[in-house]
């Protein structure tokens, strides 16, 4: 079984990650995530990507022209490198950190708030609890129907629902 990803594609999702970071730092739309004093990281982790999309591509191209005219599968595996698993420390800390407390604080202090200003800046009750019901009833069914379903059918659909949120935030953010 191959790798579910080859490297050219590894490296484009980190060049357009970095490219998007990056675009996202030289403009105002990095607000919309952060706070303002963390432009300089965001700068920063998109050159990081991008330095990194290039740096694969260019082992890439080095290693094909090494290994050119010989059989690219000589019965011994090449593995990742190591370092590759701290991709994924940012989605466990958004995985670990426990959102009910932080939403309760956040309904409560807008709730606060909204008795002291005369417009209305309190949440939208019914969405809030919509987004938190929905979250909870998909990752239920997410994890009842995982080992039931084709992994060829669980990867195109994760793909194209990415793809899908990708191009609306771009058209959004093109407007």
């Amino acid at each position: 079984m191959g790798d579910p990803v080859n490297r050219q594609a590894q490296s484009a999702v980190l060049f357009l990650l970095g490219a998007s970071l990056l675009h996202a730092g030289t403009t105002d739309l990095y607000l919309r995530y952060v706070k303002q004093g963390l432009r300089p990281l965001v700068l920063a982790a998109g050159a990081v990507l991008v330095a990194a999309a290039i740096a694969t591509v260019w082992y890439e191209w080095g290693r094909a022209r090494r290994h050119k005219g010989r059989d690219a599968d000589e019965g011994h595996t090449h593995h990742e490198p190591r370092v590759a698993w701290l991709l994924v420390l940012p989605l466990l800390a958004l995985i670990l950190v426990d959102p009910l407390p932080l939403s309760v604080v956040d309904y409560a202090g807008h709730a606060l708030l909204s008795l002291a200003h005369s417009g209305s800046i309190a949440p939208d009750w019914f969405l809030g609890l919509a987004c938190g019901l929905g979250g909870l009833v998909g990752g239920y069914l997410g994890a009842r129907l995982q080992p039931h379903l084709p992994e060829t059918f669980l990867r195109l659909l994760l793909g194209t629902l990415a793809s899908a949120l990708g191009a609306v935030y771009a058209i959004n953010a093109l407007r």
